[in-house]
């Protein structure tokens, strides 16, 4: 089930929203980086089609960034006019679990955190983060110590 990452980005603004935890775009960007690469790990199929990069500040998707650039540092409104489809069961228990964790921590911990990661270290600035390279990371490595 591949979500419009759009969609994806405001079910993650709205969560955050709900649960009086704003979020950056900083924190969303690492957020969709989790779960794309969860989705992977469990559904063995990704969250989304878009890439995901190697930038300065982790991983990040090109297209959400600059959609949400002009809020600068600032916490992400909810926007209704990007539409969430809906989302199986199945996967919404998991975003759920992988942004409730992401939630817990500050955009820098979630910075230094994928800055140690293999997917992000084994590319370069600018660079794609190939869903391969994703895939096998999560599948060996359990980077928020989600309950399986």
């Amino acid at each position: 089930m591949r979500m419009r990452v759009l969609g994806l980005a405001e079910y993650v603004i709205q969560r955050a929203t709900y649960n009086e935890q704003p979020i950056t775009n900083l924190k969303l960007q690492k957020t969709l980086y989790y779960l794309q690469g969860y989705t992977l790990r469990v559904f063995s199929e990704p969250a989304f089609d878009e890439e995901i990069q190697n930038w300065q500040y982790g991983p990040v998707v090109p297209v959400v960034y600059f959609a949400y650039s002009n809020y600068g540092s600032n916490p992400l409104e909810v926007n209704d006019s990007n539409k969430i489809e809906d989302i199986p069961i199945g996967h919404k228990m998991l975003f759920n679990k992988v942004i409730d964790a992401c939630l817990q921590y500050t955009a820098r911990d979630l910075v230094q955190k994928t800055h140690e990661e293999l997917p992000w270290k084994n590319t370069k600035l600018n660079e794609k983060i190939s869903r391969d390279q994703i895939m096998r990371f999560f599948c060996k490595n359990n980077p928020l110590e989600l309950d399986d």
